[in-house]
């Protein structure tokens, strides 16, 4: 990595982790927004948030789907703190 072989100060999140919602495109890799309509098409390039992070020095792992219960597919998550909410 080029941040690696540098002499002076490193980026703020040099070598940081970070995971992203699926929402954001990241190239070569596909954002669902958890609708199978969207499936085998990557993006091209990395959206305006990503380009930041990466310049910022911080390295994409992975992205979060939409959750399965999301309310496109008919409920919501149980709230796990109060079940007279649920």
């Amino acid at each position: 990595m080029e941040a690696d072989a540098m002499t002076g100060p490193k980026p703020p999140l040099h070598g940081v982790p970070v995971s992203l919602k699926d929402q954001f495109g990241v190239k070569g890799y596909d954002s669902t927004l958890g609708c199978a309509k969207y499936v085998n098409q990557p993006y091209t390039d990395d959206c305006n948030v990503v380009k930041c992070l990466r310049a910022a020095g911080a390295i994409p792992f992975c992205q979060d789907q939409c959750a399965a219960d999301h309310d496109q597919y008919g409920g919501n998550k149980p709230n796990i703190w109060n079940h007279q909410e649920s």
